[in-house]
């Protein structure tokens, strides 16, 4: 899949600076900035043109992690089996972007070194860059670097964009379609399941709320008399503010009414037909499933609280080699009784934050 058939944008050669902005476990986020600087007309032109090429795009580049692909392969991947699935404006877009002559990647990973911060903590979910000197890596993400990579991805920059008093919120809508696996008498959906067995054992991830708990069935509900009261509540968990506050009347009209997470409830229900126990391997269409199961959500709403932007992003393929791992977790959740809320005495979790527990 690395051929390219047609050459990718090439980052210029000078007079540009790449700051970090934010990381995730498998990538970090830059944001790029080409300065004229004293070049004569001809150069200056030019640097007007990349200034436009680059405008609203960030830089995104993968880490050296298990869980990563070459850039060129995932980038070939999303092409083909993710990009047909939504409308343009429903996804961060990407394109490839050469970098392999810049050398860079030495530079920026003394630069991760130096945010090195084991104690550092992400308190908002609002993607905002970090205040100047103020980046620190997340305990979860400290000790992990780039990958030695001759490309990137200029994405959609989705942060906020302060002159016009924007706000952007980010999320993990995860499984908003049950699990197949889910037994009849199920009184937690998968997302609440997982996520009760990790706080019994110690293992919720607390390095940053964008993965804090967030039942997503309530995203989708579909009860005529209950649904809106349950898209407030999630508007409310996501802003962190009251259900009576404008923002959060205004994000819960957007689940309502906007047919995106519907369309991804049904996308990742048309792509897992069987489940992950029934099988000995992976299939394509579960490699899709479990992508569109691990995308992050970016809505950015204006300075009057309407919700102006919405799109999917993080939706790097699936390998079907973390087939095993996905297995072994749900064999644990139905043989625990997670599911079912028939967990040891000694692990026992609430319940009553999973829509299932409500309507059983």
């Amino acid at each position: 899949m690395s051929n390219l058939s047609i050459q990718p944008y090439r980052l210029p050669n000078s007079q540009i600076s790449i700051k970090v902005l934010a990381e995730g476990a498998a990538n970090v986020i830059y944001q790029i900035t080409v300065d004229p600087g004293s070049r004569d007309i001809a150069e200056v032109d030019q640097g007007y043109q990349e200034l436009e090429y680059l405008s609203g795009k960030l830089l995104r580049l993968r880490k050296d992690v298990p869980t990563t692909a070459p850039t060129s392969d995932s980038h070939q991947q999303w092409l083909g089996y993710i990009l047909p699935l939504f409308k343009p404006e429903q996804l961060v877009a990407q394109e490839l972007v050469y970098i392999g002559h810049l050398n860079v990647i030495p530079g920026l990973n003394t630069d991760l070194r130096r945010f090195d911060n084991p104690g550092g903590t992400s308190t908002s979910n609002h993607l905002a860059p970090p205040p100047k000197g103020k980046f620190y890596r997340s305990r979860a993400q400290s000790g992990t670097f780039l990958a030695k990579d001759d490309y990137g991805l200029l994405v959609t920059d989705m942060t906020p964009r302060k002159s016009l008093q924007e706000t952007v919120v980010e999320f993990k809508p995860k499984w908003l379609s049950p699990s197949h696996e889910m037994p009849p008498k199920a009184i937690r959906c998968r997302t609440c399941a997982l996520h009760a067995r990790r706080v019994a054992f110690g293992e919720e991830r607390k390095n940053t709320d964008l993965q804090s708990y967030l039942c997503p069935l309530k995203l989708t509900d579909d009860d005529p008399q209950l649904k809106f009261a349950n898209y407030e509540a999630s508007a409310s968990h996501i802003l962190h503010k009251t259900r009576e506050s404008p923002a959060v009347q205004s994000l819960a009209k957007w689940i309502h009414e906007n047919p995106l997470l519907k369309r991804l409830c049904d996308l990742q229900t048309e792509y897992d037909r069987k489940g992950s126990l029934k099988s000995e391997k992976a299939s394509h269409e579960l490699c899709v499933a479990m992508t569109l199961r691990d995308c992050s959500l970016y809505i950015r709403m204006d300075k009057n609280v309407q919700v102006i932007e919405a799109r999917l992003g993080d939706l790097d393929y699936k390998s079907a080699s973390k087939y095993s791992s996905w297995k072994k977790k749900e064999q644990e959740l139905v043989d625990e009784g997670w599911y079912c809320g028939e967990e040891k005495k000694e692990f026992k979790q609430p319940v009553d934050e999973c829509l299932l527990s409500r309507k059983n």
